[in-house]
């Protein structure tokens, strides 16, 4: 989907704003925005915009079928029916958070894909050896808290090859893949080459927890339960302050993924189990998934 941002030469640049991307970085915020139109007119801008906040919290795997649709170069989900979740954690390391979670990890032998942030990487490399240690997989979610979208073709591209060396210095045995989620899940359609180039796969997720604006781990967990299917990507956030109810949220996902038979792995292992990955083909990041929708 495009959005004209500027005008340029008599002629708009579009920019890749998703509807998704919007919602990943929390819909509180698109809320927000509809509380303001309020003191206006009702105008289908409004219903429409209110429509989608909706929907993305009751029904969210329809807004998440409409965007990987939309844009076919991002992962959402894997296609399979087997039972079958990957778990991602953004915003790794932190020294409130992470220790725990790979506590909560090994009781249950999951392993998970952390999207590791570069300045807290630098500031607490023991914490991501850590997570090596514990047989997860690393991911890049940039070398700082900016938007990706932000940043402009030079500084992504440099920041990128930054986090790059980093993960491999930890990790020189890197999975079938290499994954790169966007800050805060908006892309601008001139990071694909670059992201191919450095032969990075685009991933967001399907099943999000809102766990940066519900306070309560309890409905978190709930609303978490109600998003399972095969081949989903499950995202929860390792770090701040408001992440330290991610622990309780964790153990009781686990639980529930048990008991409805699901089981949860890193993105590349759910990559291989889901008969996506053929190692004899050449691994582009615009043709390694058939997106998961409805």
């Amino acid at each position: 989907m495009y959005f004209p941002s500027e005008e340029q030469d008599g002629k708009y640049h579009y920019r890749w704003k998703w509807l998704i991307g919007q919602w990943y970085s929390g819909a509180s915020s698109s809320a927000g925005t509809c509380v303001g139109f309020l003191r206006a007119p009702i105008t289908l801008l409004f219903v429409g915009i209110l429509a989608l906040v909706i929907i993305a919290h009751l029904y969210p795997r329809h807004l998440v079928g409409l965007a990987s649709h939309l844009v076919p170069k991002v992962l959402f989900s894997f296609s399979t029916t087997r039972k079958l979740v990957a778990l991602t954690f953004n915003d790794a390391p932190n020294p409130a958070s992470t220790p725990a979670i790979l506590n909560i990890l090994a009781e249950h032998n999951v392993k998970a894909t952390f999207f590791i942030v570069g300045k807290y990487s630098q500031q607490f490399p023991q914490l991501v050896d850590d997570i090596i240690q514990g047989g997860h997989e690393l991911g890049s979610h940039m070398w700082e808290e900016k938007p990706s979208h932000k940043l402009g073709p030079e500084r992504f591209e440099r920041q990128l090859q930054q986090m790059d060396d980093m993960i491999q210095s930890h990790s020189p045995r890197l999975g079938v893949a290499k994954w790169f989620r966007p800050r805060p899940g908006w892309v601008d359609k001139w990071m694909f080459p670059i992201l191919e180039r450095k032969n990075y796969h685009a991933v967001l997720g399907s099943m999000y927890a809102h766990d940066k604006h519900v306070n309560s781990w309890k409905a978190v967990a709930r609303l978490l339960r109600a998003q399972v299917h095969p081949g989903g990507i499950l995202i929860l956030h390792d770090g701040g302050s408001s992440r330290n109810q991610t622990a309780l949220v964790l153990t009781a996902l686990l639980g529930d993924l048990k008991k409805q038979g699901y089981r949860a792995m890193t993105l590349s292992n759910l990559f291989q189990e889901s008969g996506e990955y053929h190692p004899e083909r050449e691994i582009r990041p615009n043709s390694i998934v058939r997106v998961q929708s409805g």
